[in-house]
Protein backbone atom coordinates (compact mmCIF):
# COMPACT_ATOMS: atom_id res chain seq x y z
CA UNK A 1 0.00 0.00 0.00
CA UNK A 2 0.98 3.46 -1.06
CA UNK A 3 1.34 5.77 2.20
CA UNK A 4 -0.33 9.24 2.08
CA UNK A 5 1.99 11.94 0.93
CA UNK A 6 1.32 15.49 1.85
CA UNK A 7 3.06 18.74 2.31
CA UNK A 8 1.52 22.72 3.91
CA UNK A 9 3.74 25.83 3.56
CA UNK A 10 3.08 28.88 5.25
CA UNK A 11 4.53 31.88 4.61
CA UNK A 12 4.54 35.01 7.76
CA UNK A 13 5.71 38.21 6.34
CA UNK A 14 7.95 39.83 8.57
CA UNK A 15 8.75 43.82 9.20
CA UNK A 16 10.96 45.67 7.19
CA UNK A 17 14.65 45.29 9.01
CA UNK A 18 14.68 48.81 11.16
CA UNK A 19 18.14 49.96 11.23
CA UNK A 20 17.46 53.27 13.82
CA UNK A 21 21.41 53.65 15.34
CA UNK A 22 21.24 55.74 18.64
CA UNK A 23 24.02 58.13 19.57
CA UNK A 24 23.78 60.00 23.01
CA UNK A 25 26.16 61.80 24.54
CA UNK A 26 26.99 63.89 28.04
CA UNK A 27 29.31 65.82 29.86
CA UNK A 28 30.13 65.80 33.26
CA UNK A 29 29.73 69.67 33.02
CA UNK A 30 26.15 70.31 34.90
CA UNK A 31 23.55 71.97 33.25
CA UNK A 32 24.04 75.63 33.61
CA UNK A 33 27.68 75.45 34.68
CA UNK A 34 31.05 76.63 32.18
CA UNK A 35 34.05 75.12 31.07
CA UNK A 36 36.98 77.01 32.51
CA UNK A 37 40.48 77.30 30.38
CA UNK A 38 42.65 74.47 31.13
CA UNK A 39 39.18 72.31 32.36
CA UNK A 40 39.20 68.69 31.67
CA UNK A 41 35.89 67.87 30.52
CA UNK A 42 34.72 63.72 30.40
CA UNK A 43 32.40 62.69 27.71
CA UNK A 44 30.28 59.97 28.18
CA UNK A 45 29.26 58.46 24.30
CA UNK A 46 26.46 55.44 24.11
CA UNK A 47 25.01 54.09 21.27
CA UNK A 48 22.13 51.79 21.05
CA UNK A 49 20.65 49.37 18.12
CA UNK A 50 17.07 50.63 18.41
CA UNK A 51 16.80 48.79 15.16
CA UNK A 52 15.34 44.96 14.59
CA UNK A 53 18.56 43.82 12.95
CA UNK A 54 21.36 43.24 14.39
CA UNK A 55 24.53 45.37 13.02
CA UNK A 56 28.06 44.60 12.70
CA UNK A 57 31.17 46.52 12.86
CA UNK A 58 29.83 49.62 14.51
CA UNK A 59 32.27 52.31 14.36
CA UNK A 60 32.08 55.08 16.70
CA UNK A 61 34.17 58.45 16.19
CA UNK A 62 34.59 61.44 18.40
CA UNK A 63 36.56 63.93 16.26
CA UNK A 64 37.26 66.52 18.77
CA UNK A 65 38.80 64.23 21.10
CA UNK A 66 40.09 61.83 18.66
CA UNK A 67 38.54 58.93 20.14
CA UNK A 68 37.89 55.77 17.91
CA UNK A 69 36.15 52.75 19.30
CA UNK A 70 34.71 49.60 17.14
CA UNK A 71 31.72 47.38 18.23
CA UNK A 72 32.15 44.08 16.64
CA UNK A 73 28.40 43.06 16.97
CA UNK A 74 25.18 45.47 18.35
CA UNK A 75 22.50 43.06 19.51
CA UNK A 76 19.03 44.31 19.32
CA UNK A 77 18.07 46.78 22.20
CA UNK A 78 21.92 46.65 23.17
CA UNK A 79 23.84 49.42 23.94
CA UNK A 80 27.71 50.29 24.61
CA UNK A 81 29.37 52.89 26.25
CA UNK A 82 32.52 55.25 25.85
CA UNK A 83 34.39 57.63 28.04
CA UNK A 84 36.72 59.90 26.21
CA UNK A 85 38.40 63.46 27.47
CA UNK A 86 38.74 66.71 26.25
CA UNK A 87 40.60 69.84 27.62
CA UNK A 88 39.21 73.57 27.10
CA UNK A 89 41.62 75.62 25.06
CA UNK A 90 41.81 79.84 24.53
CA UNK A 91 40.00 79.07 21.31
CA UNK A 92 36.88 77.62 23.02
CA UNK A 93 37.09 80.36 25.01
CA UNK A 94 37.17 82.93 22.55
CA UNK A 95 34.15 81.20 20.62
CA UNK A 96 32.27 80.80 23.87
CA UNK A 97 31.22 76.98 24.19
CA UNK A 98 33.02 73.52 23.09
CA UNK A 99 30.82 71.52 20.36
CA UNK A 100 31.56 68.07 20.34
CA UNK A 101 29.79 65.76 18.33
CA UNK A 102 29.80 62.11 18.13
CA UNK A 103 29.06 59.64 15.40
CA UNK A 104 28.48 56.13 14.71
CA UNK A 105 27.82 53.52 11.71
CA UNK A 106 27.84 50.28 10.89
CA UNK A 107 28.32 47.72 8.10
CA UNK A 108 25.43 48.51 5.83
CA UNK A 109 22.14 45.91 6.13
CA UNK A 110 20.39 44.05 2.87
CA UNK A 111 16.80 44.56 2.58
CA UNK A 112 15.46 41.28 1.17
CA UNK A 113 12.95 43.67 -0.61
CA UNK A 114 15.15 45.98 -1.68
CA UNK A 115 18.81 43.96 -1.85
CA UNK A 116 20.57 46.87 -4.68
CA UNK A 117 19.97 49.76 -2.03
CA UNK A 118 20.92 48.42 1.64
CA UNK A 119 20.54 50.52 4.93
CA UNK A 120 23.11 51.52 6.40
CA UNK A 121 22.79 51.86 10.80
CA UNK A 122 24.37 55.82 10.91
CA UNK A 123 23.65 58.12 14.41
CA UNK A 124 24.90 61.11 15.61
CA UNK A 125 24.12 63.37 18.52
CA UNK A 126 26.56 66.72 19.75
CA UNK A 127 27.21 68.05 23.20
CA UNK A 128 27.59 72.15 23.10
CA UNK A 129 29.31 73.38 26.61
CA UNK A 130 29.28 76.73 27.37
CA UNK A 131 32.48 78.21 28.33
CA UNK A 132 34.00 80.95 30.56
CA UNK A 133 32.89 84.51 29.29
CA UNK A 134 35.82 85.97 27.46
CA UNK A 135 38.17 88.09 30.33
CA UNK A 136 39.97 91.21 28.61
CA UNK A 137 40.95 92.57 31.93
CA UNK A 138 44.77 93.23 32.19
CA UNK A 139 46.81 94.91 35.11
CA UNK A 140 49.16 97.04 35.25
CA UNK A 141 51.69 97.62 38.48
CA UNK A 142 54.03 100.29 38.12
CA UNK A 143 57.35 100.52 40.43
CA UNK A 144 60.04 102.77 40.87
CA UNK A 145 63.40 102.16 42.27
CA UNK A 146 63.68 105.71 43.75
CA UNK A 147 62.71 106.08 46.89
CA UNK A 148 59.91 107.85 48.23
CA UNK A 149 61.15 111.52 48.94
CA UNK A 150 63.74 111.49 46.78
CA UNK A 151 64.60 113.20 43.50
Amino acid sequence: PKEPEGEDEEKTPTEDPDTTLTVTKSSDVAEGEKASLGQTITYTITVKNDGNVTYYNVKVADPLTGGEWTIPALGVGESKSFETQYTVTEADILRGYVLNTATAAADPVEDPKDPENPKTPEGEDEEKTPTDDLDTKLEVTKSSDVADGET
